[in-house]
């Protein structure tokens, strides 16, 4: 779990940067700044490189999965630089509240569905009008439920919790692309 997270957030840092330039959310002359910050130029497999060759250097055993000081150092100045100019970026703010939306409706639409052990009942009867989104959250839950074949990790053993299954939402809309949840709402909205 851990290395998986560490190279998530160095693989997301850089793809941003990356994003960001080829949609003109920032320009070459703030991209210098960031070079002059961690003093180098860098791009997404450089950063990739550079990190994941720090971490098998560096963890082990006893310290865990860790980026030396230096390194560490660098990638939050990155996410520094990625925070002050393309995840605050003005231009951006109208996609936030469309993704903001998009999200909470997905989150509501299956929260809704809450009704104890008979929540997989209460999906499975409207899988025909939302035959996308409901067969796929059905099938996310029950692997998770009731596990995989020979798998020991069901997070979800039952759904007599709200919060449970409230996470289980949760986790399926984490793991959903930008165009992924796109399809789901329009799915919802289409009459």
């Amino acid at each position: 779990g851990a290395v998986v997270k560490l190279s998530d957030k160095i693989a997301y840092l850089g793809r941003d940067i990356q994003d960001a330039l080829m949609l003109g959310v920032i320009d070459k002359k703030q991209l210098n700044n960031l070079y002059d910050m961690i003093g180098k130029k860098v791009n997404t497999s450089s950063i990739m490189h550079d990190m994941i060759a720090d971490v098998c250097k560096n963890s082990s055993y006893e310290h865990g999965i860790v980026l030396s000081n230096e390194k560490s150092d660098i990638l939050n100045k990155i996410k520094e630089f990625n925070y002050r100019f393309i995840y605050k970026s003005e231009r951006l703010k109208e996609y936030a509240e469309y993704a903001k939306f998009i999200i909470s409706r997905v989150f509501n639409f299956l929260c809704s569905y809450y009704d104890g052990v008979n929540t997989i009942k209460r999906l499975k009867q409207d899988k025909e009008r939302f035959d996308f989104l409901i067969v796929d959250f059905i099938d996310f839950i029950s692997k998770r439920m009731f596990g995989a074949k020979n798998t020991l990790i069901k997070p979800y053993q039952d759904l007599s919790s709200e919060t449970l299954y409230y996470q289980a939402v949760l986790d399926y809309i984490s793991g959903m692309t930008d165009g992924y949840i796109v399809k789901i709402f329009n799915e919802l909205i289409t009459i």
